[in-house]
């Protein structure tokens, strides 16, 4: 997408890996990571890992047309991880939503 629909704290890629699909992997693997919710919904089933790691696939209660993702983590467990600068930019952007809350 370009332009930027979260201004102060979201950020426009135009470049490297943008649009070739590794979002979702790299927030499952930040879910996974930091004992965190994911919840994803598309058509008629739901995806769902929980922190203790399991992981389920349920048919949603509602049909929803596209695709619908929420997930959580715990701030203090986020903050309590020491984040390499590995030049990961999801974890950049964990470490700043941090440290605007």
């Amino acid at each position: 997408m370009m332009g930027n629909p979260i201004a102060g704290i979201g950020r426009v890629v135009e470049s490297d890996n943008h649009h070739m699909g590794l979002g979702l992997a790299k927030l499952v693997e930040a879910v996974e990571r930091f004992s965190g919710w994911l919840w994803l919904a598309s058509g008629d089933a739901m995806f769902c890992i929980l922190p203790d790691g399991s992981r389920s696939c349920e048919v949603a209660l509602i049909p929803w047309q596209g695709v619908a993702l929420a997930c959580r983590f715990d701030s203090d467990r986020v903050a309590g991880t020491r984040l390499a600068p590995t030049g990961d930019e999801f974890e950049a952007i964990l470490g700043e939503l941090l440290s605007v809350s």
